[in-house]
C-alpha cells in the first residue's frame, strides 16, 4: 500500500488528471482544497488539468451520442441506470440542449447522459464545447469560492479546535448532498415540462 501511496505523491498530477477522468467532483474537490490550503499543488495547474480532463471526458462522451442510435441509447440499461426516466430527459434536452449542458455540471450524476445526449441530438459541437467550457469553469469558481469561505471559516474554527480534518469531511459530506439534493430538485423539474 505504501508503494501506491508513493507513486501517486510522485507523480501527484497525473494521478489527479487520471482522477478527474474517472471520478470528476470527487477528485476536484479535494485537489482544490488542497491546492488552496496548504499549497501542495499548484492551483493553476489543477484547475488547467480539470478543464483538460472534463473536457476529454466530456468529449468522448458526446462522440459517443454521435456514434449510438438514439434508442440503443434510451433503452440501455447502463444509462438508464445513470438517469432514470431518460426518455423524458432526452425530450427536454431537445428543447433545452445547451442549458442542459451547462446545468448537468452542477447535477451530480447527470453530466454524462447530458453529453451522450448533445451528441446523439447533434447539437454543435462547437457550441456545445463553449458551453460545456463554461460550465466547468463556473463549477470550479463555486468550489474555488466555498474552498476559500472554508478555509476562512477553519481559520476562526482553528481557535477553538484543531479538528481540520472532520471540518473539511463534513464540507465535503455537505456538497455532496446539497448536489445530491439539487439534482433531484432539477430532475424532477425537468420531468414534470
Amino acid at each position: 500500500m505504501q508503494n501506491i501511496i508513493d507513486l501517486i505523491l510522485a507523480y501527484k498530477y497525473t494521478a489527479i488528471f487520471i482522477g478527474l477522468l474517472t471520478g470528476g467532483e470527487t477528485v476536484l474537490l479535494p485537489a482544490l482544497y488542497i491546492a488552496v490550503t496548504n499549497g501542495a499543488l499548484d492551483i493553476k495547474l489543477v484547475v488547467a488539468i480539470n478543464i483538460l480532463a472534463t473536457v476529454i471526458s466530456d468529449s468522448f462522451w458526446y462522440i459517443l451520442g454521435r456514434w449510438i442510435n438514439k434508442e440503443t441509447i434510451l433503452s440501455s440499461r447502463f444509462f438508464s441506470k445513470k438517469l432514470s426516466g431518460a426518455r423524458d430527459f432526452s425530450e427536454f434536452f431537445e428543447r433545452h440542449s445547451l442549458y442542459a449542458v451547462f446545468i448537468s455540471k452542477f447535477i451530480y450524476g447527470t453530466r454524462m447522459i447530458t453529453q451522450v445526449l448533445a451528441g446523439m441530438h447533434k447539437t454543435s459541437f462547437i457550441k456545445y464545447m463553449a458551453v460545456d467550457i463554461m460550465g466547468i469553469l463556473s463549477l470550479t469558481g463555486v468550489f474555488l469560492i466555498l474552498i476559500e469561505f472554508l478555509q476562512v471559516s477553519i481559520g476562526m474554527m482553528l481557535k477553538l479546535t484543531y479538528g481540520t480534518e472532520i471540518i473539511f469531511g463534513i464540507f465535503v459530506i455537505i456538497v455532496l448532498i446539497l448536489l445530491s439534493l439539487f439534482k433531484r430538485i432539477i430532475k424532477k423539474k425537468w420531468l414534470q415540462q
